[in-house]
């Protein structure tokens, strides 16, 4: 039976961490958000006929093909922090399933052990020169056949898993390709390097990705104390709310922002998007609506919860994680002051600040 676990690829998946991913789109993200004002910016300065004279006539002639240039980085810059953040999602995804998979497996190879151990003590009367008795020996050939009945069952099921397992490496491999593909396909598009001291250098099975300032692609499991990992409609969903909120991302704070009020979000208008994308609910909830909304349950989530903030007024906001990747719209100066929707790291204390915490049912 071949080893999942001898696959060159499989160490690169369980060493995996992804938080240096999870960075560096979140880096790449910001810096396309930021070409793409400083883009605009100059082109309204350009075409901003109120502003005359000498040195406004300079400014003009010295813009040249800037704007041009930066919606080029832009451009780069987005479809990396894309590729990297729907590497992530897949790859957690994959990761979670393969440890569950590897560890039956596992599990498999010892039943196995002690089933063959069985078998051999049930053949002993049948040994010839053993003194036996006719039932003695009726009785050996029938543990003798339920062992190795029980020997073929652990065997197919041995066999599924290690084909399940050599799927998911295949699976790993394939996103690996599909985003190193994207990305040197950006870097023909716009220079691609991170945010001062976000890059990181790790080699990958095959060598390493430079388009990405060497990034490493590491996964950890999908957190959780659910070691059997999500199902299929699970792990669709939980991508799904994960693409949603990615492509939200840089969206502008607006009070009222998806509640009605156009040209943004706020931040339960943000959370009710995310969670609307998935299926889970259909229109927009305010911060005082989660709690009471069905299929919302109590508590924190395997993949999946939200942190309400309720009952204080101006204070009231709501932000949400998925699978360890906290977004929000605006916050304030507790989470960094964005006034968009962004993704972060909260500390301990501005979790605790949030007085209601919930979850998807099942997620």
């Amino acid at each position: 039976m071949i080893d999942p676990l001898a696959d060159p690829r499989a160490e690169d998946l369980l060493a995996a961490v992804p938080a240096d991913v999870s960075m560096l789109a979140g880096a790449f993200q910001t810096a396309a958000h930021e070409a793409g004002m400083t883009a605009s910016g100059l082109v309204a300065a350009r075409e901003d006929g109120t502003w005359t004279g000498a040195a406004a006539d300079s400014f003009r002639g010295s813009i040249g093909h800037i704007p041009t240039e930066l919606e080029r980085v832009r451009s780069g810059y987005q479809a990396v922090a894309t590729a990297l953040s729907d590497y992530e999602t897949t790859l957690a995804l994959v990761q979670s399933e393969f440890v569950r998979v590897v560890g039956g497996l596992s599990d498999l190879r010892a039943q196995i052990g002690s089933a063959e151990t069985a078998a051999t003590t049930a053949q002993g009367p049948m040994t010839p020169g053993h003194p036996v008795t006719y039932n003695d020996l009726l009785a050996a050939e029938l543990a003798v056949a339920r062992a190795k009945h029980t020997l073929e069952g652990y065997h197919a099921q041995a066999r599924a898993l290690a084909a399940r397992a050599l799927a998911l490496l295949d699976d790993f491999d394939t996103a690996r390709k599909l985003c190193r593909a994207t990305v040197a396909a950006a870097q023909r598009t716009a220079p691609v390097s991170p945010q001062a001291g976000q890059g990181k250098h790790v080699a990958g099975p095959s060598g390493t990705l430079s388009g990405a300032g060497g990034a490493i692609w590491r996964m950890s499991r999908l957190r959780g104390p659910d070691a059997m990992g999500p199902t299929a409609e699970e792990r669709r969903r939980i991508e799904v709310m994960i693409r949603e909120a990615d492509g939200l991302l840089g969206t502008p704070y607006v009070s009222g922002g998806g509640h009605g009020a156009g040209g943004g979000l706020d931040c339960s208008g943000f959370v009710s998007a995310v969670l609307r994308s998935a299926g889970l609910m259909n229109g927009a909830l305010t911060t005082e609506g989660f709690a009471n909304q069905p299929g919302i349950a109590a508590g924190p989530g395997r993949y999946v919860t939200i942190y309400d903030r309720t009952g204080c007024g101006a204070s009231e906001h709501v932000i949400i994680d998925i699978n360890g990747r906290f977004y929000e719209s605006g916050g304030g100066s507790a989470s960094g002051g964005a006034p968009f929707v962004h993704q972060f790291s909260p500390g301990a204390p501005y979790l605790a600040s949030f007085n209601t915490v919930l979850h998807p049912a099942g997620l």
